[in-house]
């Protein structure tokens, strides 16, 4: 085992030393990322749609309703609660605000009955778009407040994950596979010229075994795939929102999973090469 360490320590410090394989590895990726995430950052964000479920049928819900329509780039999609909740889910509006029965009530005593709250559905992935409902409500219940007693109205906040996602949630897992792909299968042509140099059959003369070999460089590209996922998902994450919804133990098991896969079709390309040129 510890000829294999040596041989993995020494496979990584001669790829890190390969500014070329350094530039495929890691730069070319983050600079996909970053040209189009730029690009399509803060899309689709420009307007709201908002889900609408008067509860209450009072003429003080009908104002408040009102109050919403009036705002320029708010549109109000009328239903009740639970289909209101499906079609969040289904990325047709971008957030749900329920007025629950006893609002026109609540209103109508000027803050005597206490105050009362309405719902907003947001959900919590698209921090953006939460950020400027939550705004949107309170510029409207700040409004309805002056009527009465400090505070009659509040929002109570909700959060409910939906499926709606951007296109940088897209576009990080899909550079992310092509980047672990191209460290699999580019394993082929390192191994190749090895052998066009000879390489291999002077390190067959030596007490060195073919599993420590083989074992060394797919440990080298595997730990090279953590860290190239450990980048692009932090890139996707810190500038542009991304959030990983599953446990991270689970990510790097199928990053792990896909790097052997790649690697596996690499040593296939490897067996049938003879040149370094018909490898590429």
């Amino acid at each position: 085992m510890r000829a294999l360490f040596s041989l993995t320590a020494a496979n990584i410090r001669s790829y890190t030393r390969d500014r070329a394989a350094l530039f495929w590895t890691l730069a070319f990726p983050l600079i996909f990322i970053f040209m189009f995430g730029l690009i399509f950052q803060g899309g689709g964000t420009s307007g709201l749609n908002l889900g609408w479920a008067d509860e209450d049928g009072t003429p003080a819900a009908g104002s408040l309703r009102e109050a919403f329509d009036s705002l320029t780039g708010v549109q109000i999609t009328p239903s009740d609660r639970a289909t209101s909740l499906a079609s969040m889910k289904d990325g047709k509006v971008d957030a749900v605000i329920v007025v629950p029965a006893g609002y026109g009530t609540a209103v109508g005593s000027g803050g005597g009955a206490g105050p009362t709250s309405i719902v907003v559905y947001t959900d919590p992935s698209r921090s953006n778009l939460a950020g400027s409902v939550e705004q949107t409500v309170a510029a409207v219940l700040g409004v309805v407040n002056l009527q009465g007693k400090p505070p009659i109205v509040t929002a109570t906040q909700e959060t409910l994950q939906t499926q709606d996602l951007n296109f940088i949630s897209y576009f990080v897992p899909s550079m992310l596979g092509l980047s672990i792909m191209q460290v699999g299968i580019f394993a082929a042509i390192p191994l190749v010229a090895d052998r066009e140099k000879l390489i291999l059959k002077r390190l067959a003369a030596t007490p060195l075994k073919r599993w420590q070999l083989v074992g060394s460089n797919v440990m080298m590209r595997l730990l090279i795939a953590l860290v190239q996922s450990v980048i692009i998902v932090g890139v996707g994450v810190a500038f542009f929102g991304v959030e990983i919804t599953g446990p991270w133990a689970l990510t790097a098991v199928f990053v792990s999973l896909g790097a052997v896969a790649f690697l596996a079709l690499g040593y296939v390309i490897a067996s049938f090469a003879k040149t370094e040129d018909s490898a590429n």
